[in-house]
């Protein structure tokens, strides 16, 4: 049973943790898709932060049919930078 405040190793979990920063540049309305101005990306392997990146997106094109694809059903994972 979880007591309140106490914290948890989540071992179970291993995946990239996506941390949008900053003003939004690109609005997309499904999945995950909108830009940010910057990405704080944590890399979790087996409940451990393996490696933590920040994507700077400012000045970058922005390709918003890409955005909108990537995020249909059986894609909406598959973002750059998730090969930290």
């Amino acid at each position: 049973m979880l007591k309140k405040n106490e914290p948890i190793f989540a071992s179970w979990f291993s995946g990239i943790l996506r941390i949008p920063r900053g003003e939004l540049l690109c609005y997309i309305h499904m999945g995950f898709g909108s830009v940010y101005e910057r990405e704080l990306l944590i890399k979790i392997v087996k409940g451990e932060v393996s490696r933590i990146k920040l994507i700077s997106n400012k000045g970058k094109d922005i390709n918003q049919v890409m955005l909108i694809l990537s995020n249909l059903p059986g894609f909406e994972s598959i973002f750059k930078g998730n090969d930290i």
